[in-house]
C-alpha cells in the first residue's frame, strides 16, 4: 500500500493550511477500473470543497500534486510507461509546474491525466472490437450523460467521425 503523504515539500515559507488528502487509494482503485469520468468529477468536488473550506493555498495544492503525481506515476507503471514521457511529449513540463499555482491550471493538469489515462485503456484492447469497446465505454460510464461524439473520441479518437453501427436503425442495444 502506498502513503500518499505529501512528504517531499516542508517549506516554511508558506502559512500552515491542514492538508487532508482525498482518498487517493479509492481514486486508483477507480480509475483502474475504467471509472475516468466519476474520478475526474470526485477530484474537482474535492478541490472546490477545499476551497470553499479556505484550504487552498499554493502548499496545499503543492501536497496535492505530490500525492496525484505519485497515483498517476503508479498507474502509468502498471502500463509499463515511463512518467517522464508523458511530460516530455504530451503535457507541458511548465504547466505541470504551475499546476500548484491555481485551481484553474491543477484541473487542466488532472483532465489531461484522466484522459491520458482513458487513452492507455482504449489501446489496451487491442484485440477488442471497436463495437466490444463502445459497449465496455458506455457500460463504464452508463452513470453519466455519454454522447455519441465522447464515445467516437474514447474508441477511435476523432470526434467527427460516426459511429456506424450506433445510427438510427442500424442495431439495438440494451445496457
Amino acid at each position: 500500500m502506498v502513503d500518499y503523504s505529501g512528504i517531499f515539500i516542508r517549506n516554511p515559507v508558506f502559512p500552515y493550511v491542514p492538508y487532508t488528502p482525498p482518498d487517493f487509494v479509492h481514486w486508483n482503485v477507480m480509475l483502474s477500473s475504467g471509472y475516468y469520468d466519476a474520478v475526474r468529477a470526485d477530484m474537482h468536488d474535492y478541490l472546490l470543497r477545499q476551497k470553499e473550506s479556505g484550504h487552498v493555498n499554493q502548499k496545499m495544492l503543492s501536497l496535492f500534486l505530490q500525492d496525484f503525481l505519485q497515483l498517476f506515476y503508479q498507474i502509468l507503471n502498471h502500463h509499463h510507461i515511463g512518467a517522464h514521457g508523458v511530460f516530455e511529449k504530451e503535457y507541458d513540463i511548465h504547466a505541470l509546474n504551475n499546476s500548484c499555482h491555481s485551481i484553474e491550471e491543477m484541473h487542466k493538469l488532472l483532465d489531461f491525466s484522466v484522459d491520458y489515462l482513458k487513452s492507455l485503456q482504449i489501446s489496451a484492447e487491442p484485440g477488442v472490437s471497436q463495437i466490444d469497446q463502445v459497449v465496455n465505454f458506455i457500460q463504464k460510464n452508463i452513470h453519466q450523460n455519454v454522447t455519441r461524439t465522447e464515445i467516437a473520441h474514447q474508441v477511435i479518437h476523432e470526434p467527427g467521425i460516426p459511429l456506424p453501427a450506433f445510427q438510427k436503425g442500424k442495431r439495438n442495444f440494451t445496457f
